[in-house]
């Protein structure tokens, strides 16, 4: 059950870098993205999901990019680690990893 008096937002941005807040009520508010993506191909309504997510529902068609002049803003990932000094090369090697998935990522779409 969706609490109504809760506010939903959805903030983007523009083509030209400007900012847009869409207010909206949602049929069924969910932290799990799989279960909104299932939602969403079942026509229960919109839902905000990542591209990597949902890349091949789009090209088969069960999805279709509703507001394409419009994007999330980039999101910041944090890595928490006791010290710099003494840091084993696994670990350095995952952190290099991650950058360049992320960076990746970020290119492709």
């Amino acid at each position: 059950m969706v609490d109504t008096s809760e506010r939903y937002i959805w903030n983007m941005v523009g083509s030209h870098g400007h900012l847009v807040s869409l207010a909206h009520h949602p049929r069924l508010a969910a932290d799990d993205i799989t279960s909104l993506r299932l939602a969403a191909i079942k026509g229960v309504g919109v839902a905000m999901l990542p591209k990597d997510l949902v890349g091949e529902d789009l090209k088969s068609g069960k999805l279709c990019h509703l507001l394409p002049d419009l994007a999330t803003r980039p999101a910041i990932g944090h890595a928490v680690f006791p010290t710099r000094k003494g840091m084993v090369p696994d670990v350095r090697h995952l952190l290099d990893a991650l950058v360049a998935g992320y960076q990746n990522l970020s290119r492709e779409l």
